[in-house]
């Protein structure tokens, strides 16, 4: 990789960025590791998550990507209270989809939702979950509207990927034809 270093942090994954880029994040993690240093691991995961949606927001998803590695290697770290809820209400989800209540996985991602007010990305990825838990239990109306929200939700920087795009596309046809309507081509991307 022309103009590439790579960096091996302490978590033993490697982060390859541009020379450009490199003093920067250096910078950023140093003042990283002196905050973990004193203890204030919460104070970096924060840092962190709000560098992410900031190069979210400017649509650097390669720098996302690389921010996003390290806040998952911080994560383990961060006893926040917050983090340590929304972490709660995932596994009594998961939890509950593993036993097939799939009503009260509904009820947990639903008080997720409330509590990923501002973290889009995030709440994104929950709607995207809840929607298919609810075509799995035949709720094909509330899937359709759900489908319909994630589309039209305004993007704050957020961008839905093509492929993921063209699935929620086919998800929300079937499900109407569930309903008896027939799909719209047009709105699948043209398949014929």
């Amino acid at each position: 990789m022309v103009g590439q270093k790579s960096v091996r942090l302490k978590w033993s994954r490697k982060y390859h960025i541009g020379h450009a880029q490199l003093w920067d994040i250096l910078g950023g993690l140093q003042r990283a590791m002196k905050l973990a240093a004193l203890g204030h691991i919460d104070d970096v995961y924060e840092v962190a998550r709000s560098a992410s949606r900031q190069a979210d927001l400017m649509g650097n998803h390669q720098r996302v990507w690389q921010i996003e590695t390290l806040v998952s290697d911080l994560a383990p770290l961060v006893q926040t209270s917050g983090i340590a809820r929304t972490e709660e209400f995932e596994r009594r989800a998961r939890q509950a989809v593993a036993q097939e209540a799939y009503q009260d996985a509904l009820a947990y991602l639903d008080q997720l939702l409330i509590y990923l007010a501002e973290d889009y990305s995030a709440r994104r990825r929950v709607m995207i979950t809840r929607t298919i838990i609810l075509s799995t239990l035949g709720r094909f109306q509330e899937a359709v509207a759900a489908y319909d929200e994630i589309i039209n939700a305004p993007s704050r920087g957020h961008h839905i990927y093509k492929p993921a795009q063209a699935l929620m596309a086919i998800d929300r046809a079937i499900a109407n034809w569930y309903l008896g309507h027939l799909p719209n081509w047009q709105q699948i991307g043209g398949m014929r």
